[in-house]
């Protein structure tokens, strides 16, 4: 009987059921009454950008998996008082521990809500679990507001649990029901279980924690790598990163907007959820918040050429120089260290390059005539490194013809 509060979620269901057909069915833009982090989610759904991911396979190591065992008991009694499926997720949304009783436990393997399976945005599309993990905060999804339709006959509450000996996200306790069943206790229960989690967690002997490195490479073709594991990244995704990477102290929204967007009309929200997306692609222990900096250990090969120029190492920083620094971006701050990097170069190889350098520098910036004829004029004519010169002096002259 839909009367009282059911009245009001059927209301509310077959609303958010019109907003996910329009959406999905041909619509510009999510509705404005979804949530953003929401909005931006269905947005990488249909563009595409969610990529299917296994089920199985080894789990992201994870302190969790120490602690499941003192815990469950508490996880399988909310499961049988309440009727809620109650599950805990490790670091890369892999489902480490699942409890629930009588129907509830028949719905959650007909949806593969089992151990070991991965509920990532790029698994199972928009989910508490993945909002949580990407996020750093609780999360509530209703039924339509899962971009996968499969899950439209759920509700879900999701609240990220904290290792108090890092600091560090390492999972999220997820609280899902059927949506006629949708409660004001849901999140209450998931904050109960994750704060009881994180006592566990406290208890653990401290152990060294492995400092993931990142890998930049934007000088050329950009490239980026986790502990060795290459990431494939937006252009805005590889400026977000070289703007924090020459910031290490970090910086709030407003100046990264500013480094990044500058006078153009692009929402603090749109960049909110680029950072959020950025920071699932990159996994625990890279991006973190208040400030926005990485937290991660850096290897630029910006940051060391302008070290290697600041300590006079010419040779060092032409070795690293493989192309320009985002050639086409618009970005104010990377425009700035573009031109400061090219100028630093092309300065010292004025000053102070040997043959080799200067034609190390011409490899690079074959199109700059000055350099070209300043090293025809210093490197003797008969040195191999005169023929090099003098050979891209006459192809830059004859293009400027």
């Amino acid at each position: 009987m839909q009367n009282g509060a059911t009245d009001e979620l059927w209301s509310r269901r077959r609303s958010l059921t019109d907003v996910w057909n329009k959406f999905f069915g041909g619509g510009t833009e999510p509705d404005a009454s979804l949530p953003p982090e929401i909005g931006e989610s269905w947005r990488r759904a249909r563009g595409g950008e969610l990529q299917d991911c296994a089920t199985t396979g080894a789990p992201v190591a994870s302190p969790l998996v120490d602690c499941r065992k003192p815990v469950e008991r508490a996880l399988r009694e909310v499961a049988d008082d309440t009727g809620f499926l109650v599950a805990l997720a490790g670091p890369d949304a892999r489902l480490v521990a699942v409890h629930a009783g009588g129907r509830m436990a028949k719905a959650a393997r007909r949806l593969n809500v089992v151990d070991g399976t991965l509920w990532s945005e790029g698994a199972m599309g928009t989910n508490a679990v993945a909002l949580t993990l990407g996020s750093g905060r609780a999360s509530d999804v209703f039924t339509a507001q899962h971009a996968n339709e499969v899950l439209h006959e759920w509700t879900c509450w999701a609240f990220p649990v904290k290792d108090p000996r890092t600091g560090v996200v390492t999972g999220a306790l997820d609280i899902s029901a059927p949506w006629r069943n949708r409660s004001g206790t849901g999140l209450a229960l998931a904050r109960t279980l994750a704060a009881l989690i994180e006592l566990r967690l406290a208890e653990l002997p401290a152990a060294p924690v492995a400092r993931a490195v990142l890998e930049l490479r934007v000088l050329g073709h950009p490239r980026a790598a986790v502990n060795g594991r290459e990431v494939r990244l937006s252009p805005r995704q590889f400026e977000i990163l070289t703007v924090l990477a020459l910031r290490p102290d970090g910086v709030d929204l407003h100046r990264l907007h500013a480094d990044l967007y500058g006078d153009q009309p692009v929402t603090a929200v749109t960049l909110r959820a680029e950072l959020s997306k950025l920071r699932r692609t990159l996994g625990p222990g890279v991006l973190a918040s208040h400030p926005y900096r990485l937290e991660s250990d850096v290897r630029c090969d910006l940051s060391d050429q302008l070290g290697h120029l600041a300590r006079g190492r010419l040779r060092e920083a032409l070795t690293l120089q493989r192309g320009d620094l985002f050639a086409t971006s618009e970005a104010p701050f990377l425009r700035t260290m573009r031109d400061e990097a090219q100028t630093s170069l092309r300065t010292a190889v004025l000053v102070s390059g040997s043959p080799a350098e200067l034609v190390r520098y011409a490899e690079a910036f074959p199109d700059d005539i000055e350099v070209l004829e300043r090293g025809c004029a210093r490197v003797p004519s008969s040195s191999p490194e005169h023929a090099v010169l003098a050979g891209k002096l006459h192809a830059a002259l004859a293009d400027q013809i």
